[in-house]
């Protein structure tokens, strides 16, 4: 795979630990003991999602983003909740793949995708 190539898929459960490294740039470090449980639980519900993005260099992106019932909305809408993407690739636009991925999912499961 071309290193400039990056393919974006859902996070599974045991996937975690291929995770962290990311997770401790987002969080400085803060990761407490009970995060690989609500990674797995997250990862596992319908109403969260985790996004991975990877090139040949391996893991360069996370998008972490939920599903939500809104009265105002009058239906599901969804948000992303974080997103990390390694120091070097930030500004190749790698992480804009994952935001729009996100917000297909949204459509196709019709609900209003909310940026933040």
């Amino acid at each position: 795979m071309d290193e400039s190539l990056v393919n974006i898929r859902i996070a599974e459960t045991k996937e975690y630990s291929k995770c962290l490294p990311l997770f401790n740039l987002l969080y400085h470090g803060d990761v407490g003991p009970d995060f690989r449980h609500i990674f797995e639980d997250y990862a596992a519900k319908e109403e969260g999602i985790i996004l991975l993005a990877e090139s040949s260099y391996g893991l360069v992106g996370i998008l972490v983003g939920s599903y939500h019932l809104d009265i105002d909305r009058e239906g599901r809408t969804s948000r992303i909740d974080a997103i990390i993407v390694e120091e070097a690739k930030r500004k190749k636009g790698d992480w804009h793949k994952a935001n729009t991925l996100f917000h297909q999912n949204s459509e196709k499961e019709k609900m209003q995708s909310r940026q933040v």
